[in-house]
């Protein structure tokens, strides 16, 4: 047999050697059953807040039976995502038996309207358990003014706050008006005109609307309108006096004069001029 006969023999026998060792593990990996190569290990990832890895691990848990080498991670990504809660999710395959997933939970900034809520990218959702939530300013308005709105509660609520007195409430109405409402149940009306200005113009007179002369005079905010050029329309509310007794036990309050005024302080408006 010549060298070179002898040489095709040789090729053709390693050929055949490599299919027989080829052909099994292509059934293994491309076969029917599809649960070769189970997942054995599951780790979950996140500063959990409002979910639990057991309910992700609930949520893929049927994906999981087709093993590592099977398994396509596109719906897998779908499944966890449909989880309110859930923002964002990477999921990656540690061979040989492992499976990583990290997420990133939503986190209500406010609520929208009556039902909904609004996260830090001005994306809005809904979620079990956001009716017991308690602290959250209910934000409101027309679809395209929400990234406006949410933009003026995170640039105007943290120096209320400082104040003791957090936004409960901004809205914007449908031609652009802006209102505010303060957790003293003081409201502000800004109007649709230099929001920045007139709010700024707010927060330098603030600190003596809320200042200690006012207070020890019983006199507390109710209501500011910024829609003046130089100036504000500001409204106090005081207390009701409490009643006074009677000279005589089982005195009939119906008896009382009726020609006395009215002892209810009424609300005290004043237009405040600045330079």
């Amino acid at each position: 047999m010549s060298l070179a006969v002898r040489k095709i023999w040789l090729s053709l026998l390693f050929l055949a050697f490599i299919l027989v060792l080829c052909v099994p593990l292509l059934s293994i990996w491309f076969g029917d059953d599809k649960t070769r190569f189970p997942i054995r290990h599951l780790r979950i990832d996140s500063p959990f807040h409002q979910v639990t890895a057991e309910q992700i691990a609930a949520l893929i848990q049927p994906e999981l039976k087709r093993g590592i080498v099977m398994l396509d991670l596109t719906p897998l990504r779908e499944k966890v995502l449909s989880h309110p809660w859930i923002k964002r999710v990477e999921i990656r395959k540690r061979w040989p038996d492992a499976l990583q997933i990290v997420v990133q939970e939503r986190r209500a900034l406010a609520r929208w309207g009556d039902n909904a809520l609004l996260d830090e990218d001005g994306d809005i959702f809904a979620a079990p358990g956001a009716e017991s939530m308690s602290g959250l300013a209910r934000l409101s308005g027309p679809k395209e003014k929400r990234a406006d709105v949410l933009a003026f509660y995170q640039a105007a609520d943290p120096a209320l706050r400082e104040l003791g007195l957090p936004m409960t409430q901004a809205h914007f109405s449908s031609r652009g008006g802006l209102s505010v409402k303060l957790s003293s149940g003081a409201k502000i009306i800004v109007g649709r005109e230099e929001i920045n200005s007139r709010w700024q113009r707010l927060m330098d007179a603030l600190p003596t609307l809320i200042g200690p002369e006012n207070v020890r005079a019983g006199k507390h905010l109710q209501s500011v309108d910024l829609r003046y050029t130089n100036g504000m329309a500001i409204t106090f509310r005081k207390p009701e006096p409490a009643p006074e007794r009677g000279n005589t036990i089982g005195d009939d309050p119906s008896s009382a004069d009726p020609a006395l005024p009215d002892r209810r302080a009424p609300a005290l408006a004043q237009m405040v001029e600045q330079p």
